[in-house]
């Protein structure tokens, strides 16, 4: 419970495998990790999870974007869901180390930094801002949309751990 942090001994998605992020918008939970099972249902990597009993149940059964590797933190805006990982496919295309997918259907948008290497967090700016910040470890990757991660398109900013800087595609 988030206001008395007593455990909730019924909510267990039941992850066959690790669960690296969780975000929630009060009526869906959105876990991303290294499971292939959880929630009662086959997910690869990210999954919707009611909040009440940890299952794929209700919109929780449709929202499948099946990741093809590993995503290491999710984040949410709106009616988006960001998904960073290792995977180069999510949401139906190919999206390299990042996707933005729609709430609903988990589909993946039009909006694809394609990055080079592994995003290994990500959060939103705020609610409907539009555009994530994605903290990775110095030198993961060379580019982010289409430019160098040094350059224009992506302004660096330090993370709250240390040896990561923040991106955000604001110029």
């Amino acid at each position: 419970d988030a206001l008395t942090g007593t455990v909730n001994s019924t909510w267990n998605p039941n992850a066959n495998n690790r669960v690296t992020s969780i975000a929630t918008n009060g009526t869906t939970v959105y876990a991303a990790g290294l499971f292939t099972l959880i929630g009662g249902d086959s997910r690869s990597r990210i999954a919707a999870l009611e909040p009440a009993t940890g299952l794929a149940t209700g919109l929780a059964t449709t929202w499948n974007p099946a990741a093809n590797s590993t995503v290491y933190s999710v984040a949410l805006d709106g009616a988006t869901v960001y998904a960073a990982g290792a995977s180069t496919t999510i949401g139906g295309p190919a999206r390299s180390g990042i996707a933005a997918l729609d709430i609903t259907t988990g589909s993946a948008s039009a909006w694809n930094p394609n990055a080079n290497n592994v995003v290994y967090n990500i959060s939103a700016l705020g609610p409907n801002k539009g555009l994530p910040t994605m903290c990775r470890p110095d030198q993961a990757y060379a580019t982010l949309f289409g430019s160098a991660a040094d350059g224009v398109a992506a302004q660096m900013k330090k993370c709250g751990q240390r040896g990561q800087r923040v991106l955000s595609a604001a110029a």
